[in-house]
């Protein structure tokens, strides 16, 4: 062969090339078909090779190695008996078992200033994100962050902490950066084993314990937080150290709220709201409870059960009117029959014209012919107010239809609730619906809606629902009052129309009566109503002996 101008010797391998101070030299170990020397590896974990041709370890010498057995914890490599240097993740700590698998070829670059190997092409058992640090603090390695938004191509976070939704629900990793200042950028591990922890002390943490999101930002624990605070488990601890040599499994798993839960349908969530199955879109949907008589129910048409012992713990009543009387009732004594003016009268006439198969009973208070007639049914025997509220929760019932509305030329008023007059008056006193399209008595307003009324010596609060009363529909309304008797909330059909906070009535200087009731004003035609049940109780605050 020729020799080339200027150079001093000849090539005697297909491998050769020509090198800068014109000569021709041999790739260290045949180049693997690449330039780049190339071995395989004996042992398992602590690593040797051999490669033609390297004599020493250089900053940046880079290597194609091909480790025939995966590693099982940290790992070294041995080159021509070099001596034995660290295996590093890139620049993201030691090796961990796992990310060399059998027979994977990888780069090994010698650093000096790590005085050992990085390793390119490690297996994905470890995810991590680059993001930016959206918080006004600096964040450090192991602490928990949630997404707080984005920033081009980067995620940004802020410390996280299970005292919030907003701060617990995008719970997304752990710091890995030894530190991310305020607006700065820095890596995070989404999943995988994070080292180098000094936050997991054998006093307070041992290998195996669960690890969830602290209640302060940026802090973990292995109390299993409950609510109100939010459930965000982060994985769980391999090796708890005293020093720095922490390590735990980052797995996060962000609780959920109920309503997050894809068979959970909840809206216009309330007090006393349960969770029951709808059959018919296969959904758990949230309806709103009641408590009456010790028991909870939910909408319309549940039957009532009276199992509590009334000598200590309250008082009650309720009829379903199977056996309408005239007067006082012996059969049942839960209430009593009051009317006055001719052809008033609280029997039934007729049966509703609108009737379900569980409407069993019924009582038609009726006014009679007179400008003054009254009729409806009180809960004593003669009529006398004995209910005084404040001293336990308190809860009325009752289920009507209204046969034909009020007008100019036929004017009549309900009263659905407890309250103090047993004739054709205002209730100076009291809690109640009252259906007053004329604004008759009790301070109401002229309307065909129902409204709602609390009233202690003849100072009221009024609110006028948009509901209307209705003659082709059964209505429910309830009245609760809570057991100091500062608050009640008013139900039609279930659904809360009213609460006041005022004029509520208090103590045995303001004794009420429940009652329902219908009061004649203009006209000689007689109106009435029908009822389907009646019912009330009270829990006591402190029990009877």
């Amino acid at each position: 062969m020729k020799k080339l101008q200027y150079t001093t010797n000849d090539p005697s391998a297909s491998t050769d090339y020509l090198a800068a101070d014109n000569t021709w030299k041999t790739i260290p170990g045949g180049g693997g078909g690449s330039g780049i020397p190339k071995g395989t590896t004996s042992g398992t974990d602590t690593y040797t090779t051999t490669i033609s041709g390297i004599t020493a370890y250089n900053d940046g010498d880079a290597y194609l190695i091909r480790f025939a057995i995966g590693n099982t914890t940290g790992a070294t490599l041995n080159i021509n008996s070099l001596g034995a240097k660290d295996l590093y993740r890139n620049n993201n700590g030691l090796l961990i078992g796992g990310d060399i698998i059998d027979g994977a070829e990888m780069f090994c670059i010698y650093n000096t200033g790590m005085n050992g190997f990085q390793v390119i092409g490690t297996a994905p058992n470890t995810l991590l994100a680059y993001v930016t640090n959206a918080d006004s603090v600096t964040i450090t390695r192991g602490q928990p962050v949630y997404a707080f938004g984005g920033q081009g191509d980067r995620l940004t976070v802020k410390l996280a902490s299970n005292s919030t939704d907003a701060t617990s629900a995008q719970t997304v990793g752990l710091v890995v950066s030894t530190s991310i200042a305020a607006n700065q950028k820095g890596l995070i591990m989404v999943n995988g084993l994070l080292d180098g922890l000094s936050t997991l002390p054998t006093s307070t943490w041992a290998d195996g314990d669960a690890v969830y999101l602290g209640a302060t930002a940026g802090t973990i624990t292995k109390v299993k937080p409950s609510a109100p605070n939010h459930l965000v488990y982060l994985g769980f601890v391999t090796t708890a150290n005293n020093g720095s040599a922490g390590r735990m499994y980052v797995r996060v798993q962000n609780g959920y709220e109920l309503d997050e839960i894809h068979d959970v349908k909840i809206a216009s969530v309330a007090n006393n709201d349960g969770l029951f199955y709808n059959s018919s879109n296969g959904l758990w949907e949230n309806k709103q409870l009641k408590t009456f008589n010790g028991n909870s129910i939910v909408g319309s048409g549940t039957e009532l059960v009276f199992n509590y012992d009334r000598a200590r713990f309250g008082i009650e009543g309720f009829s379903d009117f199977i056996s309408p009387a005239a007067t006082n009732n012996a059969i049942d004594p839960s209430y009593t029959v009051f009317t006055s003016g001719a052809g008033a009268t609280a029997l039934i006439s007729a049966l509703p014209a609108v009737r379900a198969t569980n409407q069993q009973g019924f009582i038609q208070p009726a006014t009679g012919t007179t400008i003054t007639g009254v009729s409806g049914i009180f809960s004593t025997t003669s009529g006398n107010n004995f209910l005084a509220l404040g001293g336990g929760a308190f809860s009325f019932t009752t289920s009507i239809l209204i046969p034909t509305l009020s007008t100019s030329l036929e004017r009549y008023r309900i009263v659905l609730g407890i309250g103090t007059s047993v004739i054709n008056a205002s209730d100076a006193t009291g809690i109640f619906f009252t259906y007053d399209e004329g604004g008759i008595q009790n301070g109401t307003s002229p309307s065909p809606n129902w409204q709602c009324i609390t009233s202690v010596s003849s100072v009221r609060t009024l609110t006028v629902t948009s509901v209307a009363a209705s003659t082709t529909a059964w209505q429910k309304f309830t009245i609760e009052v809570n057991a100091g008797s500062t608050s009640v909330q008013f139900y039609i059909d279930n659904v809360l129309v009213a609460t006041h906070t005022t004029n509520i009535p208090t103590g045995i200087s303001q004794l009420i009566t429940p009652k329902i009731q219908i009061a004649k004003s203009i006209g000689t035609t007689a109106r009435s109503f029908f009822a389907d049940y009646f019912g009330y109780k009270q829990t006591f605050t402190t029990p009877r002996i």
